[in-house]
Protein backbone atom coordinates (compact mmCIF):
# COMPACT_ATOMS: atom_id res chain seq x y z
CA UNK A 1 0.00 0.00 0.00
CA UNK A 2 1.16 3.55 -1.16
CA UNK A 3 1.20 6.20 1.66
CA UNK A 4 -0.58 9.43 0.83
CA UNK A 5 1.66 11.90 -0.76
CA UNK A 6 0.32 15.96 -0.05
CA UNK A 7 1.74 18.21 -2.29
CA UNK A 8 -0.08 21.15 -1.00
CA UNK A 9 0.97 20.08 2.75
CA UNK A 10 4.43 19.98 1.90
CA UNK A 11 4.39 23.25 0.46
CA UNK A 12 2.84 24.82 3.47
CA UNK A 13 5.71 23.31 5.88
CA UNK A 14 8.30 24.65 3.57
CA UNK A 15 6.59 27.87 3.12
CA UNK A 16 6.57 27.76 7.22
CA UNK A 17 10.55 27.01 7.40
CA UNK A 18 11.04 29.54 4.75
CA UNK A 19 8.85 32.61 6.69
CA UNK A 20 10.30 31.88 10.01
CA UNK A 21 13.62 31.83 9.24
CA UNK A 22 13.11 34.80 7.03
CA UNK A 23 11.22 36.71 10.30
CA UNK A 24 14.17 35.44 12.60
CA UNK A 25 17.18 36.92 10.55
CA UNK A 26 15.16 40.11 9.94
CA UNK A 27 14.42 40.67 13.72
CA UNK A 28 18.44 39.70 14.67
CA UNK A 29 19.67 42.35 11.99
CA UNK A 30 17.33 45.05 13.61
CA UNK A 31 17.99 44.18 16.99
CA UNK A 32 21.72 44.24 15.85
CA UNK A 33 21.24 47.75 14.55
CA UNK A 34 19.52 49.08 17.17
CA UNK A 35 22.30 48.12 19.07
CA UNK A 36 24.46 49.39 17.09
CA UNK A 37 22.99 52.60 17.16
CA UNK A 38 22.43 52.66 20.65
CA UNK A 39 26.36 52.31 21.74
CA UNK A 40 26.68 55.47 19.26
CA UNK A 41 28.98 58.47 21.45
CA UNK A 42 26.36 61.07 19.47
CA UNK A 43 25.16 63.69 22.00
CA UNK A 44 21.49 63.08 21.47
CA UNK A 45 21.80 59.70 21.12
CA UNK A 46 23.65 59.30 24.46
CA UNK A 47 20.46 61.66 25.45
CA UNK A 48 18.03 59.00 24.30
CA UNK A 49 19.99 55.58 26.02
CA UNK A 50 19.86 57.12 29.31
CA UNK A 51 16.25 58.33 28.59
CA UNK A 52 15.42 54.84 27.44
CA UNK A 53 17.29 53.40 30.49
CA UNK A 54 15.57 55.28 32.84
CA UNK A 55 12.24 54.26 31.32
CA UNK A 56 13.20 50.88 31.72
CA UNK A 57 14.33 51.43 35.39
CA UNK A 58 10.87 52.56 36.30
CA UNK A 59 9.33 50.23 34.74
CA UNK A 60 6.53 47.80 36.88
CA UNK A 61 6.49 44.15 36.05
CA UNK A 62 2.94 43.82 38.35
CA UNK A 63 1.52 46.06 36.17
CA UNK A 64 1.78 43.73 32.86
CA UNK A 65 1.34 40.32 35.13
CA UNK A 66 -2.56 40.76 34.23
CA UNK A 67 -1.86 41.21 30.49
CA UNK A 68 0.56 38.33 30.92
CA UNK A 69 -1.93 35.43 32.68
CA UNK A 70 -4.38 36.83 29.83
CA UNK A 71 -1.91 36.11 27.08
CA UNK A 72 -1.03 32.73 28.71
CA UNK A 73 -4.25 31.43 28.96
CA UNK A 74 -5.11 32.08 25.07
CA UNK A 75 -1.76 29.96 24.86
CA UNK A 76 -3.00 27.20 26.53
CA UNK A 77 -6.49 27.30 24.90
CA UNK A 78 -4.79 27.75 21.20
CA UNK A 79 -2.80 24.90 22.48
CA UNK A 80 -5.94 22.83 23.65
CA UNK A 81 -7.79 23.57 20.25
CA UNK A 82 -4.72 22.47 18.10
CA UNK A 83 -4.18 19.28 20.00
CA UNK A 84 -7.78 18.21 19.93
CA UNK A 85 -7.91 19.44 16.33
CA UNK A 86 -5.16 16.79 15.38
CA UNK A 87 -6.09 14.25 17.53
Amino acid sequence: MVPDFDLFFLFRRLLVIFAMTYALVKLGSLIGRAVRFMRSRKTKVVLLRDYVYAQLAEMRPARFLPDVLHLAGLVVILAGVLYLHWR
